[in-house]
């Protein structure tokens, strides 16, 4: 088979395509780089291996369940579903992290242990750190669209075979807060009641067309939280309601001089 469009591409999609995704390191405990890109978004590569690309790790945070223990749910597998136990009588969430982070890193725990100890929910992480790995954010951009697809497929499939999900919210951080505005517009089934945005990223995707991004028609109540700081200028707000904090005074936090521009969560620290 001839390499699609030069060598360049070709050797791109044959790591895209790497079990687990490309090798890499976390940089400062927490920040996820890898060597080579994973772009879904061009049409060139194959598209997203679900359970690889992107996993659902399923939490339930009630009946005594260990709130540390996840089943790993799959798209259109009614077996796993109902194996996986999710209760519709509690509130679902779902949550996506942003460029760098993973399922377990910090920004992904700290909001998950949080939920845990309220207590009373479906909590499902969506993890695509093979997605969003650095130091390639161009390429995490153009995975947004896929990502919110693939996090619409599976907000349908649950609505249709685990019972109506009561009180859905979508929550997502930088990047991942597009990412679930897209899967509100792509859902068939499930009509989303509320998204949360965690600085919505602004690089290369505030002015993208409204499908592409998240945007206050994507749900009843879009909420934005903004910890940018006063340099980071929007040219309009994401949500419905948008709350601007820390916004005199940002949080300092080292980063490596390769992920600085494009990482605007990472800079907050924890």
């Amino acid at each position: 088979m001839d390499p699609p469009h030069g060598f360049g591409i070709w050797m791109l999609c044959i790591l895209s395509g790497w079990p687990g995704g490309p090798p890499g390191r976390l940089l400062n405990g927490d920040a996820w780089v890898q060597i080579a890109p994973v772009q879904k978004g061009s049409g060139v590569c194959q598209d997203i291996r679900p359970g690889i690309d992107i996993t659902f790790h399923l939490y339930r945070f009630y009946d005594g369940h260990d709130a540390e223990d996840y089943k790993i749910l799959i798209t259109y597998d009614k077996e796993n579903l109902t194996a996986a136990g999710i209760n519709p009588d509690y509130p679902t969430v779902f949550y996506a992290h942003g460029y760098l982070a993973g399922p377990d890193s910090i920004e992904s725990r700290t909001i998950r242990r949080a939920y845990a100890a309220r207590g009373g929910y479906n909590f499902v992480t969506v993890g695509w750190r093979p997605l969003a790995g650095g130091p390639f954010y161009h390429s995490a951009v153009e995975n947004v669209g896929p990502l919110g697809y693939q996090i619409a497929q599976m907000l349908d499939f649950m609505e249709k075979n685990a019972g109506p999900l009561k009180d859905l919210h979508l929550i997502g951080n930088n990047l991942g807060a597009h990412a679930m505005g897209v899967a509100a517009r792509r859902t068939y089934v499930v009509r989303v009641p509320r998204i949360t945005g965690f600085d919505p990223a602004m690089a290369n995707i505030s002015n993208f067309p409204l499908e592409q991004r998240l945007d206050p028609g994507d749900a009843y109540f879009v909420d934005v939280i903004d910890t940018d700081s006063p340099s980071e200028k929007r040219p309009h707000d994401f949500g419905h309601a948008n709350f601007y904090i820390s916004r005199a005074k940002p949080t300092k936090c080292h980063v490596p001089r390769i992920l600085r521009f494009p990482s605007n969560y990472y800079r907050r620290g924890d």
